[in-house]
């Protein structure tokens, strides 16, 4: 927070297939509905340890 100011950012899960693996996906990261290029790594490491701590892959058994 920089000012009183906070800035909220959207995550939006994006399908990008790369020739060796399609079903890769990208995370993309929004802020007010367009799309950020984060440099700061603060930020990046901050969204990483929120997904680690926070989520949870369920696959179905066959």
């Amino acid at each position: 927070m920089i000012n009183d100011e906070v800035r909220k950012f959207t995550l939006q899960l994006n399908h990008s297939p790369e020739e060796c693996m399609y079903p890769h996906c990208e995370i993309l990261v929004l802020e007010n509905g367009q799309e950020v290029d984060l440099k700061a790594k603060s930020i990046k490491t901050a969204i990483r340890v929120y997904l680690v701590e926070n989520c949870e892959i369920l696959v179905p058994s066959p």
